[in-house]
């Protein structure tokens, strides 16, 4: 145990608009949370035909934040029929009170029926106590017996509940901050569940959440403590506090005080110390929105393992596409810059356009490129430059390339621009749910080809754009949204959206071959012109009127998805 450091980003300006500037990026949103993640788990549910929810309370944030979040769930949707809480002995430091009785209290009031497991717990120490004898006990030792005790008897529960007919499972409670990277779960107490639901939130975080479910505040405010130790706060078992653990585990750790030494320290050995965790592999599933993993604890996922995944194979060559090495100069001079003052404008149907944010070096140099490969690397295109094999582009040139690093500039720009929760599919009404009849899908970056498209004269017939599926990453990870780079193009010539039928009919059952004529087909917006940046939806009909002799002159590619729960799961 140690003596927490006193709070530094109290302390230290620097360190705090450092965090500040962590969460701000993170954007975490309570009210969007509670609804995508309320899907997610009645998705779980349904899916393996569950019907009852066992969850232990210890009168912590954590787990009562867990059961709010279930039983919002349960009234949500009809898939989970019962939430069972069951309440056991813990010691509130501040109060003077044991769980128990402050766990009645709360759920008493708000009409939340509870088990107790209080009294069989108490029965075990007492015989544990008898072959060991009292004098050899201590408080460590007491808190490891606590957790796995209380861990068989929930699995207890679960079981006599599944043999009523009651299908149940047992959920986790272990917030982002023990789970991703100091192993702060029991291997074989609190680690052992079927599902954990926080484990993508950092403890301020919880906090947000809570406040946002109205747990009631004398609980939120407490100090955390997880019972490892008798009598001892979280903070006193860590060495630090959860801000610390945040900051550590969202940044590239910068020491910027001699205390942040120590810190760095302590966090670092907590990992080492139990490293074994994660060694085994964690025996849960994990329902993660937020960025959940981290490297050398929890399995990356979602953004930033893809972001990995795309470094690891770095400029992929193919003799198809233009060498990333003729373009690297526009990634290393800064003149990729896009414009940060630019404004993002939402459109109707999912649709965004950032407007005038490509700098005028970038245009100019990605015009280069172009045109400097395009009678070598035209891959696209039949005589002459131009396509004769489909019906699709009419007069078009065209030319590709990979680069991992334009990927991650652009990802992180368009973050910057469009609210993240926003492009996540599964809340109400959502743009994508046609698509993906529901599942849920998190944006997890762009995709590292981008396509380079020139019409001179030609149009672009009403079409759909297609998914790609990267199963060398995932086989849950697929674009489902197009992304354009206009780099010469006048506003006449934008990108046209049509009125569909097919717009309510699901993606598999939809005729998605290409239209021949827009005869008949009406116009509902067009946007898109040099500078902008456009992103829309791949089930969208889209299209462009004739360029009558006007150049046009685009990028293309993709924002990818990764989806959150799966059959297979």
């Amino acid at each position: 145990m140690f003596k927490p450091h006193p709070n530094i980003f109290k302390a230290n300006s620097e360190i705090q608009q450092e965090l500040v500037k962590i969460r701000s990026k993170r954007n975490f949103d309570p009210e969007h949370y509670v609804e995508i993640k309320s899907t997610l788990i009645n998705q779980y549910f349904s899916q393996h035909n569950l019907t009852h929810a066992v969850i232990g309370i210890s009168g912590g944030i954590d787990s009562m934040t867990c059961l709010y979040l279930l039983r919002y769930a349960m009234k949500k949707h009809d898939v989970i029929k019962d939430v069972v809480a069951v309440g056991f002995n813990t010691w509130d430091h501040i109060h003077g009170t044991t769980g128990n009785e402050k766990i009645n209290d709360i759920l008493t009031k708000n009409n939340i029926p509870v088990l107790h497991i209080g009294a069989s717990l108490n029965k075990i120490f007492d015989t544990i106590e008898i072959l060991f004898g009292q004098e050899n006990n201590n408080k460590w030792s007491l808190g490891q017996s606590t957790a796995h005790l209380r861990t068989t008897l929930l699995a207890g529960i679960v079981s006599r509940l599944t043999g009523e007919n009651k299908p149940a499972i047992l959920i986790g409670t272990t917030n982002k901050d023990e789970y991703s990277f100091i192993g702060y779960f029991g291997k074989y107490s609190d680690g052992l569940n079927d599902l954990q639901i926080i484990s993508d939130l950092h403890k301020s975080e919880v906090i947000a959440l809570a406040k946002y479910l109205k747990v009631p505040s004398d609980l939120i405010e407490q100090k955390p403590t997880g019972d490892m130790y008798v009598d001892c706060t979280d903070e006193e078992v860590f060495g630090v506090d959860y801000d610390c653990i945040e900051y550590y585990t969202s940044s590239l750790f910068k020491i910027v005080c001699d205390d942040w030494i120590e810190i760095y320290s302590r966090i670092e050995n907590l990992n080492k110390t139990n490293q074994h965790k994660y060694l085994v592999g964690i025996p849960t599933t994990c329902i993660d929105i937020m960025e959940a993993g981290h490297i050398g604890g929890k399995q990356l996922n979602l953004a930033d393992a893809y972001d990995l995944y795309i470094e690891s194979r770095e400029n992929f060559i193919s003799p198809n596409f233009v060498n990333a090495i003729l373009i690297e100069d526009i990634f290393f001079s800064g003149i990729y810059s896009f414009n940060k003052e630019a404004t993002c404008v939402a459109q109707q149907n999912g649709c965004y356009i950032i407007e005038k944010c490509l700098t005028q070096n970038f245009l100019s140099t990605m015009n280069k490129v172009f045109l400097d490969n395009v009678l070598k690397f035209n891959i696209h295109a039949g005589d002459n430059g131009y396509l004769n094999y489909s019906n699709a582009c009419y007069d078009s040139r065209r030319v590709s390339f990979y680069n991992y690093k334009l990927s991650q500039i652009l990802w992180n720009f368009i973050r910057s621009k469009i609210n993240r929760w926003d492009l996540i599919s599964g809340t109400p009404n959502h743009f994508l749910q046609t698509v993906t009849e529901e599942k849920v899908y998190v944006p997890i970056g762009v995709n590292p080809l981008f396509r380079m498209i020139e019409y001179v004269g030609g149009k672009l017939i009403p079409h759909y754009d297609f998914s790609f599926c990267d199963f060398a990453y995932s086989d849950k990870c697929e674009t489902l949204m197009s992304v354009l780079l206009y780099i010469e193009c006048n506003e006449e010539d934008g990108t046209v959206f049509f009125e569909d039928y097919q717009s309510q009919t699901p993606w598999k059952t939809r005729n998605t071959k290409d239209y021949q004529n827009i005869d008949g087909l009406k116009q509902i917006h067009q946007f898109g012109t040099t500078g902008d940046i456009a992103l829309f939806p791949h089930h969208l009909l889209h299209g462009s009127l004739p360029t009558n002799n006007r150049r046009k002159f685009i990028i293309r590619t993709d924002i990818m998805f990764e989806k959150i729960l799966n059959e297979q799961i």
